[in-house]
């Protein structure tokens, strides 16, 4: 749904609330923004309305992005802990702002690092096993994997080059490694 559909409904609905605060309500000192008259009510129900929605923000998923989804236990062991790479995974919730605004980065990382370093994602509302496993309590929750390891961790947004700094360290130390 378009968002200047919901920005409509939202304020309608707290416009009718308003207005129904308003007349039933009765404000003996006329302070009070809802109840002093339904004109009033009506004014600030609709503002609130409108805002209530806003702060909602987009509701719709992430367009799909190059970003493999990871569900069971077996798939991360094999993907993540016996990987030959450095892994990026980012636990997500499609439910979660923050994880819809660190998507593209994510997406970004995959594609750059492509034969590099592995980068997955684990939607914690699907893979509640996995979740618990690494302790996920806050998202997102981002963490780069080395020969099985957990390397570095992050709790909620980070810039790319945090990422990325992260990762090409890794990368030098398997190098250095192998010389």
């Amino acid at each position: 749904m378009a968002m200047w559909i919901k920005v409509l409904i939202g304020g309608g609905i707290g416009l009718l609330a308003g207005v129904v605060l308003g007349h039933f309500g009765k404000c003996s000192s006329g302070a009070c923004p809802f109840t002093a008259n339904p004109y009033r009510g009506a004014m600030f129900g609709l503002l609130a309305g409108i805002l209530v929605v806003l702060a909602m923000g987009r509701t719709e998923q992430v367009a799909a992005d190059n970003v493999p989804r990871l569900t069971t236990v077996a798939e991360f062991e094999m993907k993540v802990l016996k990987a030959d790479r450095p892994v990026l995974v980012d636990f997500y919730a499609d439910r979660c702002p923050p994880c819809r605004r660190i998507a593209p980065t994510i997406s970004k990382l995959k594609a750059e690092y492509e034969g590099k370093a592995g980068v997955f994602k684990v939607d914690v509302d699907n893979a509640r096993e996995l979740a618990g496993e690494y302790e996920i309590r806050n998202i997102p929750t981002v963490m780069l994997f080395d020969k099985g390891e957990i390397v570095k961790k992050w709790i909620g947004l980070k810039d790319e080059s945090t990422y990325r700094g992260a990762i090409e360290e890794a990368l030098s130390k398997r190098e250095g490694s192998t010389k």
